[in-house]
């Protein structure tokens, strides 16, 4: 397997004066995975890790979003609804801006380094990313821009990709990405493998249309059966419609027992061997892998980020 590059910026922590707290996010779960990261792997990061600078732009923005919903994003009463914690539209609009949007701007710039760097090189990792519930219109679920639709738009204006490039999205976070869905609705070159609580939000029966091998989970699902059904039914998604020449891992730490609102009961270690085979598969199926963190909202969400890295280095 390659050695992944990591993407990380300064950036990504979101910060309202503490207010954040008010939502069972780590707004500082980016920060601490990197200290974690950097303070075991050392010298082995050499080359291979890329710290992103500045923030995406709105022209990059526009290749998905319409310039309706970036004045929309720009709003702090509609970001409220975005991230669900409703004093926001109450704070100063700078707060909001510098603590809750620029955090996703860096992120989001982060995913399209991520998928440039595993495009040429074959494998990489951003330590944030896949906003798998915002689409071209809308946010919501803590998700204001759609990372990977930008960044395949972008990276398809730029040749990097084109007409009839190969790509999937194996989502795995806790919750069904039904932005990344109504996304890709109409994108015949983006296949979908989602596995998901279905009995939690959003539910959303339209954009389940749109997944071409759906596996839904109930609530409290634990390792083996957890575990037992990934690995059969990945296996076949990816005979079925692979190989590909770009895989984004959508790898949420929200299915960690404890989560309060992935509500599935899988391990600390359950996880990690989630992520060593889906990295595993993925890269023996596509030319390029690109693996984003999603959500996670428990207080081990950073450990499990940061160990899953190192464990890619130390194979």
């Amino acid at each position: 397997m390659a050695t992944p590059h990591i993407v990380y910026s300064d950036q990504l922590d979101i910060s309202l004066g503490g207010l954040e707290k008010l939502h069972p996010f780590d707004g500082r779960k980016f920060s601490k995975a990197w200290e974690q990261i950097t303070s075991i792997l050392g010298d082995k990061l050499d080359g291979f890790s890329h710290l992103v600078t500045s923030p995406v732009t709105d022209k990059s923005l526009s290749t998905f979003h319409t310039d309706f919903y970036l004045s929309l994003v720009a709003d702090k009463r509609y970001l409220a609804q975005v991230v669900e914690i409703p004093i926001v539209r109450w704070l100063p609009s700078s707060w909001v801006m510098d603590g809750i949007v620029k955090p996703m701007r860096y992120a989001t710039q982060a995913t399209i380094l991520a998928t440039e760097l595993a495009l040429d090189d074959g494998f990489a990792i951003s330590l944030a990313g896949g906003f798998h519930h915002a689409s071209k219109e809308n946010g919501e679920g803590f998700c204001a821009f759609s990372d990977i639709p930008v960044a395949v738009n972008l990276l398809t204006q730029r040749g990097k990709l084109n007409d009839g490039s190969r790509i999937a999205i194996v989502d795995l976070d806790a919750h069904q990405g039904n932005g990344f869905e109504h996304a890709f609705y109409e994108d015949e070159r983006v296949r979908f493998f989602d596995m998901y609580n279905c009995d939690i939000y959003p539910k959303d029966r339209f954009a389940e249309k749109r997944i071409d091998y759906p596996v839904k989970l109930a609530s409290k699902t634990a390792d083996a059966e957890y575990l037992s059904q990934l690995k059969e039914h990945l296996a076949i998604f990816i005979e079925r419609f692979g190989p590909f020449d770009l895989i984004y891992y959508n790898a949420g730490t929200d299915i960690l027992a404890g989560d309060k609102l992935g509500q599935l009961s899988v391990s600390f270690d359950g996880v990690l061997e989630r992520d060593a085979f889906v990295l595993d598969m993925c890269q023996k199926a596509s030319k390029a892998t690109v693996m984003v963190t999603s959500g996670g909202y428990s207080a081990d969400s950073y450990k499990l980020i940061a160990q899953s890295v190192i464990n890619q280095f130390e194979l």
